[in-house]
């Protein structure tokens, strides 16, 4: 998460999003022992959302 709020802050979130979106299998291991503010809830549900997207039109179009 902190990764995400940096990368924002840096103007790099759609370089590091990308990059999550790239990787197969996406791990949230721990997610329920942390405490997510709405910002870090939003940009992970963004990576979420990127990586749905991408395999919705992938599988779409196989």
């Amino acid at each position: 998460m902190n990764e995400l709020v940096d990368a924002a802050d840096e103007k790099m979130l759609t370089k590091t999003i990308a990059r999550y979106s790239r990787v197969e299998l996406l791990c949230l291991d721990e997610l329920g022992h942390m405490e997510l503010d709405r910002r870090g809830a939003e940009l992970l549900f963004q990576v979420i959302t990127e990586r749905d997207e991408r395999d919705f039109h992938r599988d779409r179009f196989k």
